[in-house]
């Protein structure tokens, strides 16, 4: 399986007669009253990784929790599933990330989100463990997807163990990607992507500093800003997954690997693109 390698990492240049509409509107649906960081954490990843505009959509418990962590943030309040709310978001999105924090009463908003928006949409965390024991739902999709599980998310998703998964990483990758139409980041040592095509890739970098809750909603929001500026999702996640990897480095680098924090991983964005640039 090819490698990641940081030749093949491309960073666009940003134009000078550009405003903030030219570089993508993410939408990020995420955060519940137990998980307001994630929420937090995935939208200030996705405003460090260049996208022009992130909205995020949650409760108004969780937006007065952390708004002052993400004031460049469009904030979207939704104490109940609206789908009103929820048309005029998705309407004036370019990409969508949904789960990272949602908690355990997503699946109506995830299959609304699958059965009503056409752009690319990126599932993590509670979007899902939404989908246990369901994964049908995804045909019902109309335009590009990819998913984002840990190990055990993956598990869950298709009845199987740990042990499972972590035993055919690649295989299990492969056949989930051809069988459902949706591109896949497999993460953990090595992250796999995967995409429908039977292209494959593995991750060259990140370190085991890296194994904290909320990595993985780093992650979507790095993707997620990659999306939003009209990126093939198949390189959108090998750029994400290897910046994201490089960051947790640098991160590392400072913090060590005992002592570093996902926070330390979006604040080393930056001098993980220039990295990369150079």
């Amino acid at each position: 399986m090819k490698e990641i390698l940081k030749e093949e990492i491309i960073i666009p240049t940003r134009k000078k007669e550009s405003h903030k509409g030219s570089y993508g509107r993410l939408l990020i649906i995420a955060g519940s009253e137990n998980y307001p960081g994630a929420a937090a954490l995935s939208t200030l990843a996705a405003l460090r990784s260049g996208a022009g505009i992130v909205t995020l959509l949650s409760s108004e418990r969780v937006i007065s929790k952390i708004f002052p962590l993400i004031p460049e943030a469009v904030l979207e309040p939704m104490e109940k599933f609206n789908k009103k709310i929820i048309d005029r978001a998705l309407m004036r999105s370019t990409a969508v990330v949904i789960g990272p924090g949602l908690g355990g009463k997503a699946l109506k908003t995830v299959k609304y989100v699958l059965k009503n928006y056409k752009g690319p949409l990126l599932l993590d965390a509670d979007g899902i463990n939404a989908l246990k024991g369901n994964t049908d739902i995804l045909k019902i999709k109309k335009g590009p997807m990819v998913l984002t599980p840990h190990p055990g998310e993956m598990a869950r998703l298709l009845g199987k163990t740990v042990s499972e998964i972590e035993a055919d990483r690649e295989g299990i990758a492969a056949d989930f990607s051809k069988n459902s139409g949706a591109h896949l980041v497999l993460k953990g040592h090595k992250t796999i992507v995967s995409a429908p095509s039977g292209e494959m890739a593995v991750n060259t970098t990140g370190n085991a500093g890296m194994a904290r809750g909320g990595s993985g909603d780093v992650l979507s929001g790095i993707l997620g800003a990659f999306l939003s500026l009209g990126e093939d999702i198949f390189s959108a996640s090998k750029k994400a997954v290897f910046l994201h990897g490089l960051a947790g480095d640098i991160a590392a680098e400072e913090k060590t690997e005992h002592a570093m924090l996902p926070r330390d991983i979006i604040e080393a964005i930056p001098k993980a693109f220039k990295r990369i640039t150079e």
